[in-house]
């Protein structure tokens, strides 16, 4: 490491006189050069090569000393010491060893550089390599004959924008080799070849086996960090489980998370000054762990019950054999308050059985919610057709109503049971629904459930202004009263009517007859003209 040095200015003459102050004991290493250099040799073996890059920055006589020629040995035990490959030709040992342990660019000197451009055995930051001529721009591929690949003539790199660039000194070198040779065919052939050879030693078989004692030296260093941290981390656990965290550590992502924390992540010991510094922001993230064990336990809690309910339900069927009730499906029957009481209470004395002795009331929650559909549907339906008196909306003929899944026409009786306005396609559950109510936790734990036979029943997924509209139309073809006639009345009247539109008359020779449910359900057209073909049992004025 380099030493901090500061500039003071020292008051006492005329002139500002400015002062060096080094931090550490100034002229520690002064009397190094001095000692027997058998001595200071066998201490120098001893050390790795970034403790001698630095001793080399400490004075001009350990420079002198460590970059001379007879000095190589010493360079070449300390890359032993830390397992570096053998020093590739065109490199000397100094420069390996700047080149592994001194982290600046070898271009414009900006320090903290962590990446090595192995191909051009430098450090580069990200501006300057953006700065490197490019490879297409540099070296004409009029030049190069086709027998020779035009990419193998120098070591390149490829950026993230996709140029490729290349080292400018070994630019300089191919050119003045070029140049060398004169415009000879054999000697222009002898360069490439010399190039292709070079190029391939340093992009492939040299940096190979830096490449690997990189990516162990990493994994290394990883190791003996976590190593270090550990008892810090161990530390800071202990802490925490005094606070009462115990139970949320026991959680693999919330131990995991902490051993991460930045203030955790350290080397040094815990100390109490450290520990009252981050002790609130740890606390904090402890809080967020409890909450979110809390959620996931209470998730745990309504499934498992939910579970139960499904099962319970499942022994009753669909319908009731006896009064021929609908019975709602688990999501439903989970939704109302009583249920979700129940299957949603982290009270102790709330076990399982509550949520089972609730079927003994089976019929009054299966009324209940038939009397909330027909309530849904019949201010769905009053909103399109005017209701005389206090005649049943949902028995009127025109109660017609369309899935906004399938576009399936229903009518009420059918509506209710359908298994996509339930949520329930094929036995999967189906996630299309419009409503655009916001679902708390316990309805989208719920309704999330695959295995229980699909989401509460849902008013939303049905459409019925314009289908309405088209049953009136029918409705009167057969001269009765929409506000009125009910779907028995239709259907004890009988009779069929046709479409006389200008596209049916001309198309369908003679024309298709439907009865009213079939002139709902499957229209002769998009806008059809109703005539009443043949009369039924009976007409009201």
């Amino acid at each position: 490491m380099y030493r901090k040095r500061t500039v003071r200015p020292v008051p006492g003459s005329r002139q500002t006189r400015l002062v060096w102050h080094v931090r550490g004991k100034k002229g520690s290493l002064k009397e190094l050069p001095n000692m027997p250099l058998e001595i200071v040799f066998e201490i120098f073996s001893h050390l790795g090569p970034g403790d001698l890059i630095n001793l080399i920055r400490t004075s001009k006589d350990l420079r002198r000393l460590l970059l001379r020629r007879s000095s190589e040995f010493i360079w070449k035990a300390a890359h032993g010491n830390v397992g570096l490959p053998e020093c590739p030709p065109g490199l000397s040992e100094p420069a390996l060893a700047n080149l592994v342990y001194s982290p600046h660019c070898h271009i414009c000197f900006k320090n903290n550089i962590r990446s090595i451009t192995w191909e051009f055995w430098i450090r580069c930051c990200h501006d300057c390599k953006e700065r490197l001529p490019s490879y297409s721009r540099s070296i004409p591929r009029e030049i190069i004959p086709p027998e020779y690949s035009y990419w193998s003539i120098l070591p390149h790199i490829t950026l993230p924008s996709g140029v490729v660039v290349i080292y400018p000194p070994h630019l300089r070198c191919f050119i003045m080799m070029w140049n060398a040779a004169g415009g000879d065919a054999e000697k222009q052939q002898q360069v490439l070849k010399q190039q292709m050879i070079f190029t391939k030693k340093n992009m492939y078989e040299l940096q190979m086996p830096f490449i690997w004692w990189q990516n162990n030296e990493a994994e290394r260093r990883a190791e003996e960090l976590v190593e270090i941290r550990y008892p810090r981390f161990d530390a800071v656990a202990c802490k925490l489980r005094e606070l009462g965290y115990a139970n949320e550590l026991s959680y693999a992502t919330c131990s995991e998370r902490i051993r991460k924390h930045p203030l955790v992540r350290g080397s040094s010991k815990l100390t109490e000054r450290a520990w009252a510094k981050m002790s609130g922001t740890l606390i904090a993230v402890m809080e967020e762990e409890r909450a979110a064990v809390l959620k996931h336990e209470r998730t745990i809690r309504i499934q498992n019950r939910y579970g139960l309910l499904t099962a319970k339900l499942a022994e009753y069927g669909v319908h009731d054999k006896t009064s021929g009730t609908c019975h709602p499906r688990p999501a439903d029957l989970a939704l109302m308050p009583e249920f979700q009481r129940c299957i949603d209470s982290s009270d102790a004395t709330t076990t399982d059985d509550a949520v089972l002795a609730l079927f003994q009331q089976l019929p009054i929650f299966s009324e209940r919610w038939l009397s909330h559909i027909k309530s849904d549907l019949a201010c769905m339906i009053s909103t399109s057709v005017e209701v005389l008196g206090s005649a049943d909306v949902c028995a009127l003929a025109v109660a017609w109503l369309e899935c906004s899944f399938c576009s399936q026409r229903l009518r009420f009786e059918e509506a209710i049971t359908s298994p996509c306005i339930r949520g329930c396609i094929d036995g999967k559950r189906c996630d299309v629904c419009f409503c655009r109510e916001q679902k708390t936790w316990y309805e989208r734990i719920i309704e999330g459930r695959y295995d229980t036979g699909g989401s509460p029943w849902c008013i939303h997924r049905l459409y019925s202004p314009p289908l309405i509209d088209k049953a009136i139309r029918v409705i009167r073809a057969f001269g009765q009263n929409p506000s009125l006639t009910t779907a028995q009345d239709m259907d004890f009247l009988g009779g069929r009517v046709g479409c006389v539109c200008t596209r049916c008359y001309a198309v369908m020779q003679p024309t298709v007859f439907k009865t009213w449910r079939e002139a709902i359900i499957e229209p002769a057209c998009e806008r059809p003209e109703w005539v009443l073909i043949s009369a039924g049992k009976r007409t009201d004025s």
